[in-house]
């Protein structure tokens, strides 16, 4: 784990701003339009009868909304007051507007929790895990989607990557690390993918930092985007079943994590 913020005097601005460039967010809008990849997982989990699944940091529940409609059971847990509102009245879902580690859910209550970039948002991480092992059933499921401070592309951008988001994210996770902070828990990361549209995208907005600090980069435009295009196919290729020496190096990683039984 890494803390990449030394205080707010010292918060560097990760935030990309050039309106110009309208194909990088035409194509990061289309990388990422609908979580659809999230939507691929709700397929791919069959509930069984009385199956719960509660999404921390759930924002407008986009996601909880896709699994009610597959036949889960869907709770979530959203700080800002407005995006929990916003779940709440157009999707019909129960929605604790508080931190994790305050809610009042009795032990044992679902089967799934999920995380989507969220976990590197928080100063706790530690606490939260624990609190969601308490509400983890016996053999539940928890999914983590996180960026990976050693993926290749992070290797190459350095203090461009956009997924250091400083101060934004507290602290990043490599795989490592993730199954250490498991292991303090006694719970158990089984298996990891990397999200592979999460490359593109983070590639093409470290691109657009780039771009935004150089003059003249109208002209330039086009090697910046191939360049962010290649990183992200090597970083794909390098996570992949057909790299010789494969590592699990993701520009962002999903990890699944199993709490065994009491």
């Amino acid at each position: 784990m890494s803390n990449p913020s030394s205080g707010p005097s010292e918060a560097r601005d990760y935030t990309p701003a050039a309106p110009q460039l309208w194909m990088y967010d035409f194509l990061c809008a289309v990388l990422t339009r609908a979580s659809r990849w999230r939507r691929a997982l709700a397929r791919q989990i069959d509930p069984t009868a009385g199956d719960v699944i509660a999404d921390i940091g759930c924002g407008t529940g986009e996601f909880l909304h896709e699994m009610l409609q597959n036949g889960w059971a869907a709770d979530g847990v959203e700080k800002d007051k407005s995006a929990a509102g916003f779940a709440r009245q157009q999707h019909g879902l129960n929605i604790k507007n508080e931190e994790l580690t305050d809610c009042d859910y009795p032990e044992k209550s679902f089967d799934v929790i999920t995380m989507w970039h969220v976990l590197e948002h928080l100063d706790n991480p530690n606490a939260v895990i624990a609190k969601i092992k308490l509400l983890l059933k016996n053999d539940g499921l928890l999914l983590i989607a996180l960026p990976n401070i050693a993926s290749p592309d992070a290797k190459f951008y350095q203090n461009n990557w956009v997924a250091l988001d400083a101060p934004r994210h507290v602290t990043h996770f490599t795989g490592e690390s993730m199954d250490y902070l498991c292991s303090l828990h006694g719970l158990r990361l089984v298996k990891s993918h990397q999200l592979v549209l999460d490359a593109f995208f983070n590639c093409l907005m470290s691109e657009k930092i780039i771009i935004k600090r150089k003059q003249n980069s109208a002209f330039v435009f086009p090697i910046y985007l191939i360049r962010a295009l290649l990183i992200a196919v090597r970083t794909i290729f390098l996570s992949s079943a057909f790299a010789k020496n494969r590592k699990k190096s993701g520009s962002s990683m999903l990890y699944f994590i199993k709490k065994s039984r009491d």
